[in-house]
């Protein structure tokens, strides 16, 4: 019985630290951040969507994001981590199509994320000083 007694003590106290540790490692919250940003759209006349799509989600540590471009026929997502500073974020896409490989920034503001894409061997593309993504429902979602 003793020893019933010392395991069941061993085994409460390593629940119990276990649990305070637990609350002590700060976890993302729902923030600016965090939603869908989109500038996807179809253009009638050639029948093509272009634009960008992201979805970032917190996760307890970290976050991510599911990414996809389209200049015509929209690639496949792909599902990354992104790198949070307040209102910054940074992510890198390698994609099966290779269509909207690189380094992406952003900077999440009242209008939406502004984004700015360089290759990641070229540097920033020359047309871009960022495109802006509006925080709204999915084009998907239409």
């Amino acid at each position: 019985m003793r020893v019933f007694v010392q395991r069941s003590s061993l085994a409460l106290f390593a629940v119990l630290v276990g649990s305070m540790q637990a609350q002590s490692t700060p976890a993302l919250r729902h923030g600016p951040a965090f939603g869908t940003f989109s500038n996807l759209h179809y253009i009638d006349q050639t029948g093509d969507v272009v634009g960008t799509e992201i979805t970032i989600i917190p996760q307890h540590k970290t976050a991510y994001a599911i990414f996809q471009c389209s200049e015509g026929a929209p690639s496949d997502p792909v599902f990354v981590p992104v790198s949070l500073n307040g209102r910054q974020i940074q992510f890198t896409v390698h994609s099966r199509d290779k269509s909207c490989d690189g380094v992406f920034t952003g900077t999440i503001t009242a209008r939406g994320l502004k984004l700015v894409a360089q290759s990641e061997n070229k540097g920033p593309k020359e047309s871009e000083g960022g495109e802006l993504l509006s925080r709204r429902a999915s084009y998907w979602s239409h």
